[in-house]
This record gives C-alpha cells, structure tokens and sequence, in this order.
C-alpha cells in the first residue's frame, strides 16, 4: 500500500483554513520579531553621578506592528578602574524615528551595588521589559541604556588590548531585541 502524504493546513479556532498569517493575526504575546547585535565601540564613563549614553548597547529595530512592547537583552563588556565596589544605575532608554532620547520611566532605574573582580572586569547583563510605547508599524527605534555611577574613576565599555586580552580579538557587546504582540 502506498504512503499517503498529508498536506498540512493552518487552521485558525473555528477550524477556517487560513492561506497566511500575517504580523496582524499574531496573538498577544507572541514574538513578532528578533533583532540582534553585536557592537566593539568603545565607550568610556568617567562622570560620576551624571548619565552617559552607552554607545555599544544601542540596537536598532523597525517595527512590524503598532504599540508593541520589546524585550531587551543585553551583555555588556566593561571594566572599572574604581578601586573597590561602588553604586551603579541604569536607565532604559530609546529614541523613535530618529527623535530625541527618551527615559523608559524616569521614575525607576536598574540599580546594584557593582563589584569588580581583581582584574576590574564587571559583569553586566542587562533583562528589561519596553512597554506602553505609542507607535505604527514600520517606527524605527533606537533601544540602548544610559549609565550612572558614583565614582569619578572610569569605567570603560569595550575596552580593546586589556592585559591577556587573547591576540586579535574585540571586546564586544552583545544585544537581543525581541517585538512582542501587545
């Protein structure tokens, strides 16, 4: 007997075939995209209570549907000259359409006590939620964060020919940006 092949069908909840889904018809919640980046520039912090644009953290993601929310994901390469732990902040922060910076919510930061190891490298790894955001499909934002500390000593993003830094290789940051259905 023959095999029989099945043409799979995509069906919707009332059992309606669909022909395509587009980026419309995406349930809440649903990833609708992922951006990713990798970024070598080199950033160096040596304000001590101001914050600085990271330039290695930014990512760029043109939308595919209106008002969504963006999971953003970064780690970040840094190394501090400070000489013990110190207060550190970060605001969440995007520009749209080329427009001026705007603070996620200027009424919170991500902030922690950051400790060095004994070679000043930080570990910085970054998990925050951009929602409520008024846009069309088709916006281009700019997603990146701002930093803060309380040291006037540097703290340096990307650093390139650290001590033992392996031969031909970049300090990288890299960066996730995920379009959720809202």
């Amino acid at each position: 007997m023959p095999i029989q092949r099945v043409k799979p069908r995509l069906v919707d909840l009332d059992q309606t075939p669909l022909t395509s889904v587009g980026f419309s018809d995406l349930p809440v919640g649903s990833v609708v995209q992922t951006v990713t980046a990798r970024n070598a520039t080199e950033t160096n912090n040596t304000s001590s209570n101001s914050f600085v644009d990271i330039t290695p953290s930014q990512i760029s993601v043109t939308t595919k549907r209106a008002n969504s929310s963006f999971l953003y994901q970064a780690c970040l390469s840094a190394e501090s000259d400070v000489a013990g732990g110190f207060y550190s902040f970060i605001h969440p922060v995007y520009t749209l359409n080329g427009g001026s910076t705007v603070v996620h919510d200027s009424t919170k930061v991500i902030n922690g006590t950051t400790i060095k190891d004994d070679e000043g490298n930080l570990n910085l790894g970054i998990t925050y939620l951009y929602d409520g955001i008024t846009s069309s499909a088709g916006s281009t934002f700019v997603f990146f964060i701002q930093y803060r500390k309380n040291s006037a000593s540097s703290i340096y993003f990307n650093q390139q020919s650290l001590s033992n830094q392996p031969t031909s290789t970049d300090n990288i940051c890299s960066i996730v940006v995920q379009e959720i259905a809202v």
